[in-house]
């Protein structure tokens, strides 16, 4: 299943996603894993959740590299349940027709 948190700059989409993200540690058996532009929101998130910093892979920079990347983050660890995506458009060059 896939849920979109779609508004304008400043609406909450990014603290309602971390609250998510959080809240889901109570429910879910397997990994959560939050993917973000930066490491900004690493404190924000519980110790428990993976966060990855799309400033390290700088190497990915097309939407068929993005979603290899994503598919190797479900490869490594097969107990993951949710993926939490901030800013998808703003990590590579990804255009709303992509998602």
């Amino acid at each position: 299943m896939v849920k979109l948190l779609i508004g304008h700059k400043g609406s909450g989409k990014t603290k309602k996603m971390i609250d998510m993200a959080n809240s889901g540690l109570n429910t879910v058996k397997g990994s959560i894993v939050f993917i973000n532009k930066n490491s900004r929101l690493m404190y924000d998130l519980k110790y428990q959740i993976r966060v990855v910093c799309m400033e390290d892979f700088e190497q990915i920079t097309n939407v068929d590299e993005y979603i290899g990347f994503i598919y190797g983050i479900l490869s490594q660890d097969h107990d993951i349940e949710l993926i939490f995506i901030d800013s998808v458009l703003k990590h590579v060059d990804i255009n709303f027709a992509d998602i």
